[in-house]
Protein backbone atom coordinates (compact mmCIF):
# COMPACT_ATOMS: atom_id res chain seq x y z
CA UNK A 1 0.00 0.00 0.00
CA UNK A 2 0.81 3.36 -0.75
CA UNK A 3 2.15 6.01 2.29
CA UNK A 4 0.92 9.58 3.05
CA UNK A 5 1.99 11.54 5.25
CA UNK A 6 -1.02 13.00 7.22
CA UNK A 7 -0.23 16.29 7.67
CA UNK A 8 0.58 16.82 3.68
CA UNK A 9 -3.41 15.67 3.33
CA UNK A 10 -4.02 19.45 4.41
CA UNK A 11 -1.31 21.36 3.63
CA UNK A 12 1.36 22.48 1.33
CA UNK A 13 3.80 21.70 3.87
CA UNK A 14 3.92 20.30 7.35
CA UNK A 15 4.50 23.16 10.44
CA UNK A 16 8.42 24.03 11.83
CA UNK A 17 7.71 21.79 14.80
CA UNK A 18 6.12 18.97 12.88
CA UNK A 19 9.44 19.55 10.17
CA UNK A 20 11.74 19.50 12.87
CA UNK A 21 9.95 15.82 14.40
CA UNK A 22 10.35 14.31 10.72
CA UNK A 23 13.76 15.24 10.62
CA UNK A 24 14.49 13.56 13.80
CA UNK A 25 11.96 10.33 12.85
CA UNK A 26 14.67 10.19 10.06
CA UNK A 27 17.94 9.74 11.80
CA UNK A 28 16.96 7.73 14.76
CA UNK A 29 19.64 5.23 15.53
CA UNK A 30 17.06 2.11 16.46
CA UNK A 31 15.70 0.34 13.25
CA UNK A 32 12.35 -0.41 15.61
CA UNK A 33 11.84 3.68 15.60
CA UNK A 34 13.46 4.95 12.60
CA UNK A 35 10.85 6.05 9.91
CA UNK A 36 12.05 8.34 6.69
CA UNK A 37 8.93 7.74 4.85
CA UNK A 38 7.48 11.20 6.40
CA UNK A 39 10.55 13.00 5.35
CA UNK A 40 10.78 11.39 1.64
CA UNK A 41 7.08 12.34 1.31
CA UNK A 42 7.93 16.19 2.35
CA UNK A 43 11.02 15.95 0.05
CA UNK A 44 8.71 14.83 -2.47
CA UNK A 45 6.16 17.96 -2.44
CA UNK A 46 8.87 20.40 -2.79
CA UNK A 47 8.68 19.65 -5.95
CA UNK A 48 4.92 21.10 -6.19
CA UNK A 49 5.40 24.07 -4.21
CA UNK A 50 8.46 25.11 -5.80
CA UNK A 51 8.17 24.69 -9.40
CA UNK A 52 11.65 25.98 -9.91
CA UNK A 53 12.86 23.15 -8.95
CA UNK A 54 11.84 21.03 -11.13
CA UNK A 55 13.93 23.28 -13.55
CA UNK A 56 16.55 22.87 -11.77
CA UNK A 57 16.57 19.04 -11.77
CA UNK A 58 16.44 19.12 -15.61
CA UNK A 59 19.24 20.70 -15.77
CA UNK A 60 21.36 18.77 -13.37
CA UNK A 61 20.38 16.01 -15.84
CA UNK A 62 20.94 17.88 -19.19
CA UNK A 63 24.53 18.66 -17.71
CA UNK A 64 25.29 15.11 -16.69
CA UNK A 65 23.67 13.00 -19.73
CA UNK A 66 23.16 15.56 -22.21
CA UNK A 67 25.70 14.52 -24.44
CA UNK A 68 26.74 11.63 -26.64
CA UNK A 69 27.19 7.85 -25.01
CA UNK A 70 28.31 4.65 -26.35
CA UNK A 71 29.37 1.01 -25.33
CA UNK A 72 32.51 0.65 -26.38
CA UNK A 73 34.42 -2.80 -26.27
CA UNK A 74 37.99 -3.57 -25.40
CA UNK A 75 38.99 -5.67 -28.17
CA UNK A 76 37.92 -4.76 -31.91
CA UNK A 77 37.12 -8.31 -32.43
CA UNK A 78 34.14 -7.81 -30.18
CA UNK A 79 32.69 -4.53 -31.56
CA UNK A 80 29.67 -5.96 -33.71
CA UNK A 81 28.70 -7.53 -30.26
CA UNK A 82 28.70 -4.57 -28.20
CA UNK A 83 27.01 -2.52 -30.54
CA UNK A 84 24.50 -5.25 -30.25
CA UNK A 85 24.09 -5.00 -26.42
CA UNK A 86 24.18 -0.95 -26.89
CA UNK A 87 20.76 -1.59 -28.95
CA UNK A 88 19.53 -3.95 -26.92
CA UNK A 89 20.41 -1.44 -23.45
CA UNK A 90 19.88 1.63 -25.14
CA UNK A 91 16.04 2.05 -23.67
CA UNK A 92 16.92 0.82 -20.59
CA UNK A 93 20.20 3.16 -19.94
CA UNK A 94 18.38 6.15 -21.28
CA UNK A 95 15.40 5.85 -18.19
CA UNK A 96 18.30 4.66 -15.29
CA UNK A 97 19.62 8.82 -16.67
CA UNK A 98 16.37 9.47 -14.41
CA UNK A 99 16.95 6.94 -11.51
CA UNK A 100 20.79 8.10 -11.01
CA UNK A 101 19.25 12.47 -11.06
CA UNK A 102 16.96 11.09 -8.99
CA UNK A 103 19.18 9.12 -6.28
CA UNK A 104 21.25 12.25 -5.68
CA UNK A 105 17.79 14.22 -4.86
CA UNK A 106 16.64 11.81 -2.77
CA UNK A 107 20.16 9.77 -1.19
CA UNK A 108 18.86 6.75 -2.80
CA UNK A 109 17.02 5.40 -5.58
CA UNK A 110 16.15 1.91 -7.25
CA UNK A 111 14.54 -0.25 -9.70
CA UNK A 112 13.52 -3.17 -10.77
CA UNK A 113 14.35 -4.80 -14.31
CA UNK A 114 12.55 -8.70 -16.01
CA UNK A 115 14.27 -9.60 -18.63
CA UNK A 116 12.57 -10.81 -21.97
CA UNK A 117 14.38 -14.18 -23.41
CA UNK A 118 11.84 -14.67 -25.95
CA UNK A 119 13.12 -12.47 -28.97
CA UNK A 120 16.06 -14.51 -30.26
CA UNK A 121 17.35 -11.72 -32.51
CA UNK A 122 18.70 -9.31 -29.63
CA UNK A 123 18.97 -12.02 -26.61
CA UNK A 124 17.36 -11.26 -23.42
CA UNK A 125 15.78 -7.72 -23.84
CA UNK A 126 15.73 -6.16 -19.95
CA UNK A 127 12.45 -3.67 -19.37
CA UNK A 128 11.90 -1.28 -16.41
CA UNK A 129 8.59 -3.06 -14.42
CA UNK A 130 8.60 -0.69 -10.97
CA UNK A 131 10.83 2.65 -10.36
CA UNK A 132 10.45 2.93 -6.50
CA UNK A 133 8.92 5.85 -4.72
CA UNK A 134 11.37 7.15 -2.22
CA UNK A 135 9.19 6.63 0.61
CA UNK A 136 9.84 3.13 -0.25
CA UNK A 137 13.43 2.87 -0.29
CA UNK A 138 15.77 3.46 3.26
CA UNK A 139 19.82 3.82 3.14
CA UNK A 140 20.81 1.07 5.27
CA UNK A 141 23.96 -0.34 5.87
CA UNK A 142 22.73 -3.92 7.23
CA UNK A 143 20.95 -5.01 4.15
CA UNK A 144 21.89 -6.16 0.27
CA UNK A 145 23.37 -2.83 -1.55
CA UNK A 146 23.16 -1.08 1.59
CA UNK A 147 19.16 -0.39 0.52
CA UNK A 148 16.17 -1.63 2.25
CA UNK A 149 12.84 -2.03 1.06
CA UNK A 150 10.00 -0.30 3.02
CA UNK A 151 6.29 -2.11 2.62
CA UNK A 152 4.01 -0.20 4.29
CA UNK A 153 1.12 -1.47 6.51
CA UNK A 154 -1.81 -0.59 8.48
CA UNK A 155 -1.50 1.53 11.90
CA UNK A 156 1.21 3.62 10.31
CA UNK A 157 3.58 0.32 10.32
CA UNK A 158 5.88 -1.07 8.29
CA UNK A 159 8.11 -3.47 6.78
CA UNK A 160 11.76 -3.79 5.64
CA UNK A 161 13.06 -6.06 2.88
CA UNK A 162 15.86 -6.75 0.82
CA UNK A 163 16.44 -6.11 -2.84
CA UNK A 164 16.08 -9.59 -4.28
CA UNK A 165 17.18 -10.86 -7.55
CA UNK A 166 16.71 -13.55 -9.52
CA UNK A 167 17.24 -15.20 -12.88
CA UNK A 168 14.81 -13.06 -14.48
CA UNK A 169 14.77 -9.75 -11.91
CA UNK A 170 17.82 -7.53 -11.91
CA UNK A 171 17.60 -4.32 -9.24
CA UNK A 172 19.38 -1.51 -10.32
CA UNK A 173 20.14 1.04 -7.49
CA UNK A 174 22.42 4.10 -6.73
CA UNK A 175 23.12 5.85 -3.42
CA UNK A 176 24.52 9.52 -2.82
CA UNK A 177 25.30 9.95 0.47
CA UNK A 178 25.99 13.23 2.24
CA UNK A 179 26.15 14.59 6.17
CA UNK A 180 22.41 13.86 6.26
CA UNK A 181 19.88 11.79 5.36
CA UNK A 182 17.47 12.26 2.06
CA UNK A 183 20.00 14.05 -0.36
CA UNK A 184 20.21 16.64 -2.05
CA UNK A 185 16.96 18.26 -1.60
CA UNK A 186 17.49 17.53 2.29
CA UNK A 187 20.46 20.06 2.22
CA UNK A 188 17.73 22.85 0.98
CA UNK A 189 14.72 21.33 2.78
CA UNK A 190 14.82 24.69 5.26
CA UNK A 191 15.42 27.08 2.57
CA UNK A 192 12.56 25.84 0.57
CA UNK A 193 10.50 26.00 3.82
CA UNK A 194 11.89 29.73 4.25
CA UNK A 195 10.95 30.18 1.00
CA UNK A 196 7.33 28.78 1.25
CA UNK A 197 6.79 30.59 4.56
CA UNK A 198 8.35 33.90 3.05
CA UNK A 199 5.78 33.70 -0.11
CA UNK A 200 3.40 33.59 2.30
CA UNK A 201 4.26 36.98 4.46
CA UNK A 202 4.59 38.67 0.63
CA UNK A 203 0.79 37.80 -0.34
CA UNK A 204 0.17 39.42 3.47
CA UNK A 205 2.38 42.62 2.66
CA UNK A 206 0.61 43.06 -0.51
CA UNK A 207 -3.02 42.74 1.56
CA UNK A 208 -1.05 45.81 3.81
CA UNK A 209 -0.35 48.28 1.27
CA UNK A 210 -4.23 48.38 0.33
CA UNK A 211 -4.30 50.40 3.40
CA UNK A 212 -7.47 51.22 5.66
CA UNK A 213 -10.44 52.83 4.06
CA UNK A 214 -11.91 54.12 7.14
CA UNK A 215 -15.32 55.84 6.90
CA UNK A 216 -16.69 58.49 9.09
CA UNK A 217 -20.33 59.96 10.54
CA UNK A 218 -21.22 62.27 12.38
CA UNK A 219 -22.47 62.04 16.42
CA UNK A 220 -26.03 61.37 16.49
CA UNK A 221 -26.98 60.58 13.06
CA UNK A 222 -29.41 58.32 12.32
CA UNK A 223 -29.34 54.75 11.69
CA UNK A 224 -30.69 54.99 8.32
CA UNK A 225 -27.30 56.99 7.20
CA UNK A 226 -25.10 55.00 9.11
CA UNK A 227 -26.28 52.16 6.65
CA UNK A 228 -26.36 54.53 3.54
CA UNK A 229 -22.36 55.10 4.62
CA UNK A 230 -21.72 51.35 5.27
CA UNK A 231 -23.37 50.72 1.67
CA UNK A 232 -20.89 53.53 0.50
CA UNK A 233 -17.98 51.63 1.96
CA UNK A 234 -18.60 48.29 0.79
CA UNK A 235 -19.35 50.13 -2.60
CA UNK A 236 -15.96 51.83 -2.48
CA UNK A 237 -13.89 48.60 -2.18
CA UNK A 238 -15.18 46.72 -4.13
CA UNK A 239 -16.47 49.58 -7.25
CA UNK A 240 -13.48 52.00 -6.65
CA UNK A 241 -16.59 54.13 -6.30
CA UNK A 242 -19.41 55.36 -3.78
CA UNK A 243 -22.24 57.95 -3.99
CA UNK A 244 -22.40 59.47 -1.07
CA UNK A 245 -24.27 63.01 1.11
CA UNK A 246 -22.00 65.52 2.33
CA UNK A 247 -21.90 63.91 5.64
CA UNK A 248 -20.11 60.94 4.60
CA UNK A 249 -16.26 60.82 5.34
CA UNK A 250 -13.91 58.66 3.85
CA UNK A 251 -10.60 58.72 5.24
CA UNK A 252 -7.48 56.47 3.86
CA UNK A 253 -4.56 55.53 6.30
CA UNK A 254 -1.45 53.39 5.57
CA UNK A 255 -0.46 50.66 7.60
CA UNK A 256 3.13 49.93 5.75
CA UNK A 257 5.72 51.08 3.78
CA UNK A 258 5.66 50.04 0.22
CA UNK A 259 9.80 50.40 0.35
CA UNK A 260 9.34 47.53 2.65
CA UNK A 261 8.71 45.12 -0.16
CA UNK A 262 12.02 45.42 -1.61
CA UNK A 263 13.86 43.43 1.48
CA UNK A 264 11.20 40.82 1.10
CA UNK A 265 12.64 40.42 -2.48
CA UNK A 266 15.90 40.39 -1.75
CA UNK A 267 15.63 37.78 1.59
CA UNK A 268 13.53 35.41 -1.40
CA UNK A 269 16.75 36.27 -4.09
CA UNK A 270 19.20 34.90 -1.58
CA UNK A 271 16.83 31.41 -1.07
CA UNK A 272 16.44 31.14 -4.45
CA UNK A 273 20.44 31.53 -5.38
CA UNK A 274 20.93 28.67 -2.83
CA UNK A 275 18.78 26.80 -3.74
CA UNK A 276 19.78 27.01 -7.80
CA UNK A 277 23.48 26.11 -6.61
CA UNK A 278 22.69 23.10 -4.53
CA UNK A 279 21.38 21.24 -7.29
CA UNK A 280 22.87 23.11 -10.54
CA UNK A 281 26.46 24.32 -8.99
CA UNK A 282 25.89 27.79 -10.21
CA UNK A 283 23.30 30.69 -9.81
CA UNK A 284 21.40 32.59 -13.17
CA UNK A 285 20.60 35.10 -10.62
CA UNK A 286 24.08 35.69 -9.93
CA UNK A 287 25.15 35.42 -13.42
CA UNK A 288 23.44 38.44 -14.41
CA UNK A 289 25.03 40.41 -11.14
CA UNK A 290 28.34 39.27 -11.65
CA UNK A 291 30.57 40.18 -14.80
CA UNK A 292 32.86 37.06 -14.41
CA UNK A 293 29.85 34.89 -13.40
CA UNK A 294 29.68 33.45 -16.95
CA UNK A 295 33.27 31.62 -16.57
CA UNK A 296 32.83 30.69 -12.85
CA UNK A 297 29.32 29.45 -13.96
CA UNK A 298 30.94 27.12 -16.38
CA UNK A 299 33.10 25.48 -14.42
CA UNK A 300 30.86 24.91 -11.89
CA UNK A 301 28.53 23.17 -14.16
CA UNK A 302 31.64 20.77 -15.79
CA UNK A 303 32.67 19.96 -11.82
CA UNK A 304 28.71 18.91 -11.63
CA UNK A 305 28.65 17.04 -15.38
CA UNK A 306 32.45 15.32 -14.59
CA UNK A 307 31.56 13.69 -11.41
CA UNK A 308 28.01 12.99 -12.11
CA UNK A 309 28.77 10.87 -15.73
CA UNK A 310 31.39 9.17 -13.66
CA UNK A 311 29.25 7.87 -11.13
CA UNK A 312 26.84 7.44 -13.86
CA UNK A 313 29.01 5.07 -15.90
CA UNK A 314 29.90 3.09 -12.73
CA UNK A 315 26.28 1.95 -11.91
CA UNK A 316 26.13 0.95 -15.11
CA UNK A 317 29.19 -0.82 -15.88
CA UNK A 318 29.24 -2.52 -12.36
CA UNK A 319 25.14 -3.46 -12.30
CA UNK A 320 23.32 -3.34 -16.09
CA UNK A 321 26.09 -4.34 -18.03
CA UNK A 322 27.33 -7.62 -15.89
CA UNK A 323 23.62 -8.80 -15.48
CA UNK A 324 23.16 -8.55 -19.42
CA UNK A 325 26.32 -10.65 -19.70
CA UNK A 326 25.42 -13.20 -18.17
CA UNK A 327 22.53 -13.37 -19.49
CA UNK A 328 23.60 -13.05 -23.27
CA UNK A 329 26.98 -13.47 -23.04
CA UNK A 330 29.14 -15.87 -20.65
CA UNK A 331 27.90 -16.88 -16.76
CA UNK A 332 31.36 -16.07 -15.60
CA UNK A 333 34.15 -13.72 -16.64
CA UNK A 334 34.72 -9.98 -17.26
CA UNK A 335 32.33 -7.89 -19.67
CA UNK A 336 34.57 -7.44 -22.94
CA UNK A 337 32.86 -3.58 -23.16
CA UNK A 338 31.49 -0.75 -21.08
CA UNK A 339 29.83 2.02 -21.09
CA UNK A 340 31.13 5.27 -22.08
CA UNK A 341 30.62 9.14 -22.72
CA UNK A 342 31.53 10.46 -25.93
CA UNK A 343 33.22 13.79 -24.33
CA UNK A 344 36.08 14.35 -22.02
CA UNK A 345 36.24 17.17 -18.92
CA UNK A 346 37.11 20.15 -21.63
CA UNK A 347 38.97 23.40 -20.82
CA UNK A 348 37.70 26.70 -21.96
CA UNK A 349 39.46 27.13 -26.03
CA UNK A 350 42.03 30.00 -24.20
CA UNK A 351 43.35 26.75 -21.60
CA UNK A 352 42.90 24.16 -24.41
CA UNK A 353 45.18 26.17 -26.58
CA UNK A 354 47.47 26.88 -23.45
CA UNK A 355 47.21 23.13 -22.52
CA UNK A 356 48.29 21.66 -26.28
CA UNK A 357 51.57 24.21 -26.39
CA UNK A 358 52.63 23.13 -23.36
CA UNK A 359 52.60 19.54 -23.65
CA UNK A 360 53.92 19.42 -27.08
CA UNK A 361 57.54 21.36 -26.24
CA UNK A 362 57.79 18.54 -24.07
CA UNK A 363 55.61 15.38 -25.93
CA UNK A 364 55.19 15.11 -29.88
CA UNK A 365 51.21 14.80 -29.52
CA UNK A 366 49.11 13.04 -32.35
CA UNK A 367 46.91 14.94 -34.65
CA UNK A 368 44.25 12.56 -33.53
CA UNK A 369 44.51 13.13 -30.29
CA UNK A 370 44.64 16.96 -30.42
CA UNK A 371 41.56 16.43 -32.74
CA UNK A 372 39.68 14.35 -29.43
CA UNK A 373 40.25 17.06 -27.62
CA UNK A 374 39.45 20.07 -29.47
CA UNK A 375 36.69 18.17 -31.48
CA UNK A 376 38.37 19.80 -34.67
CA UNK A 377 39.41 17.76 -37.83
CA UNK A 378 42.53 18.29 -39.86
CA UNK A 379 41.18 19.67 -43.14
CA UNK A 380 41.67 17.22 -45.73
CA UNK A 381 43.60 17.95 -49.01
CA UNK A 382 41.65 19.07 -51.32
CA UNK A 383 39.22 21.45 -48.45
CA UNK A 384 39.77 25.26 -48.46
CA UNK A 385 41.71 25.83 -45.01
CA UNK A 386 43.07 28.76 -42.81
CA UNK A 387 46.65 27.37 -43.50
CA UNK A 388 46.04 27.71 -47.67
CA UNK A 389 44.79 31.26 -47.12
CA UNK A 390 47.23 31.98 -44.93
CA UNK A 391 49.84 31.05 -47.64
CA UNK A 392 47.71 33.27 -50.06
CA UNK A 393 48.01 36.59 -48.08
CA UNK A 394 51.02 37.89 -47.34
CA UNK A 395 49.63 40.22 -44.60
CA UNK A 396 47.92 37.32 -42.48
CA UNK A 397 49.49 37.87 -39.12
CA UNK A 398 48.96 34.50 -37.89
CA UNK A 399 50.83 31.08 -38.17
CA UNK A 400 51.00 28.86 -41.55
CA UNK A 401 53.81 26.21 -42.09
CA UNK A 402 56.01 26.54 -44.97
Amino acid sequence: MSYVYPPLLKKQLPSNEELIKVLMQAELEDPEKRDVRPLMSVLMRLKKVDPRLSRHILRRKSLIAGVQWDITAYDKGDEERAAEAKRRLKPVIERLFDLYIESHMFGVAACRLEWDSSSTATGSVPSITKTYKPYELEYNQDFHRNIAVLSSAENNKFTRAQLEDSQNITHISNTYETDEYGGVLRTILFHEFRLYESDKEWHRFIQLLKGILQGKYEDGAQPDSIHAGKQALEDAITHQAAFTSEKVNFMFHKITDPGGGSSIGLYQESIIDAIEIAITGTSSLASDRKRNAPTVQERAEEDIAYWGRKGLAGVLNDQLLPADWQRNGSVSGQVPWEFGWSVQRSLDPESMARTIDLISQIVDIPISEVTRLTGLRPADADEDSIWKRAKNAPNFSGFAPQ
